[in-house]
Parts: C-alpha cells; structure tokens; sequence
C-alpha cells in the first residue's frame, strides 16, 4: 500500500514517512559462514573474503549444537565454550580491529552461561550479542545486560511497540531489533524506532527477508534518525538480483537510498511466477 500511495504521488516512500535523514545505510553482512565447518582456519578465511567485497561489520551465529540427544539443553560444556571462543578470535585476528563484530546467539543459552559467554567473549571488542538468552523473559534479559560489558541486542521476536516498550523500560538491551515484516509494517516500526529514541537506544532492524522487505526497511532507516545498521544477506538464491530493478547494490557496506516513486523498485512478475513453487531453505 506505502508503495502504492507513493507512485500515486510520484514520491519515494521515505518522503511520505517524513522526508531523508541519510543518503546512506549502513548494513552488516550475515549468512557468510553458512555451511562452515567449525574451524577456526574456515571462519577466518570467510571473514576476510566477506571484508574484502566491502563489509565493515559481519554477523555470525558462534555457537556449537547441543550434544546430539539432548535438544533441549541450554548449557554449553567447556569444550562447546572454547570452540567459541576459538572462533570468535579467529575472525577478530583476521578482519582487524576496524571491523565490527557481532555474534548470534539464537536465545539458546540459559542464565548463567550466556553470562559465562559474554565475560568471556569482552577481549574482542563486540559490537553486540543478540538473544543470548530466549527473549521472553525480560526480566531476566534486563538481570544479564545489567552483569554484561556487551551490549545486548534482541528484537527479532518482539512484535509490537508496546513489546518493545517493555523491554526497554527494564533497560534489558543496548540496542533493539524490530522486523518490519514481524512487527506490521511502516508505521509500527515507527513508533518503536521513537520509544528507543526516548530511551537513547539506537534501532537495528532485524531483516532475514526478501530483498522487497530489504527495500522497505531502506525507507524505515532512511527517514529514521536513531537508525544504527541494518542486517543483510550474503548468501541467498542465485535469481535475488533479478527479482527487481533496480537490484539491491552494496558497495562499501553501504546501500544508497533509495531515488524512485513508492518503494522505489519494480518486480519481474515472469520471474516470480517461475519461482512461486519454489521452496528454498537457506540455513
């Protein structure tokens, strides 16, 4: 619909929201160490490959898989912890102290290891750790953001503002994380990007979607002034580029804003037909 009303008035989305605050938006890349082996060598190579097409900050999920037969449990051993640890430092040593790093967590830990992790993880200058713990109790996020150097990040389960009103009254998180596809759209993640304002904490739109949604979150970062850095996919179908035009294009981390009338884009419906049946797993 914002696409729409915006082609109708021949202006770009962001106008409609309230005019450009960047011409800019700074994205991290994720997905570059799917199907890894975890090595520490492999993770340091993938990273440097992945800095080398322009990222200056990678997101990745550290974490080893609970022992087989129990997949449930919450608490990594030792030798889980280490393989971490391991990999984490791998890739700092190989991106640089220029690079920002954030890890993935998944809400997978309890309590008292994500607390373990996060002590352990704070010699590597991580821009934040998302979901150490399950998002659900907020009370307990706020109790381990409270005991952590490094900021928490959480948001992706969250889905309207008054959610996010919550957790950010407890203080639970330096940094939220609305989807604009989970949360309904513009005009929520609005309101949510001007509850974390009063609260001085900056938004990182949770965006693991199309490269349609990819475009409207542009518009939301574009127009939203505590806006920090958007997530982005490195790894997708081969057809993504040629879905829409104009295609998305990172260049230096960045992704320029967007020129056209609405959304700014327009779909290759032939294309689209073709692929409609087509279920695609990327994990």
């Amino acid at each position: 619909m914002w696409d729409i009303a915006g082609k109708a008035l021949n202006t770009p989305v962001y106008q409609l929201l309230g005019g450009a605050v960047r011409d800019e938006v700074t994205v991290y890349a994720n997905y570059w160490s799917l199907g890894l082996p975890r090595e520490p060598e492999a993770y340091a190579e993938a990273a440097k490959a992945t800095v080398a097409q322009g990222y200056r900050a990678l997101k990745f999920y550290a974490l080893d898989a609970p022992p087989a037969g129990d997949p449930l449990r919450r608490t990594l051993s030792l030798a889980q912890l280490r393989n971490v640890i391991e990999l984490v430092s791998a890739v700092r040593e190989a991106v640089g102290p220029e690079v920002e790093l954030y890890i993935e967590c998944g809400g997978k830990l309890d309590y008292y290891t994500a607390l373990r992790l996060l002590n352990q993880l704070e010699p590597f200058d991580i821009g934040f750790v998302e979901e150490p713990i399950p998002p659900e109790n907020m009370e307990t996020m706020a109790r381990l953001s409270a005991r952590s150097r490094i900021p928490l990040a959480s948001g992706e389960r969250l889905y309207t503002a008054h959610d996010f009103r919550r957790i950010l009254e407890l203080q639970a998180v330096a940094v939220v994380q609305p989807d604009i596809v989970r949360t309904g759209g513009l005009l929520e993640s609005k309101k949510i990007a001007a509850i974390a304002d009063t609260y001085f904490t900056p938004v990182a739109p949770h965006n693991a979607n199309s490269p349609i949604s990819t475009t409207a979150t542009l518009h939301f970062a574009v127009n939203t002034p505590n806006f920090m850095t958007l997530e982005y996919f490195v790894q997708d179908v081969e057809w993504r580029d040629a879905l829409m035009s104009p295609p998305i294009r990172v260049v230096n981390g960045r992704i320029s804003r967007p020129t056209g009338p609405g959304l700014g884009i327009e779909l290759d419906a032939a294309l689209l037909k073709r692929h409609s049946e087509t279920v695609v797993d990327v994990r």
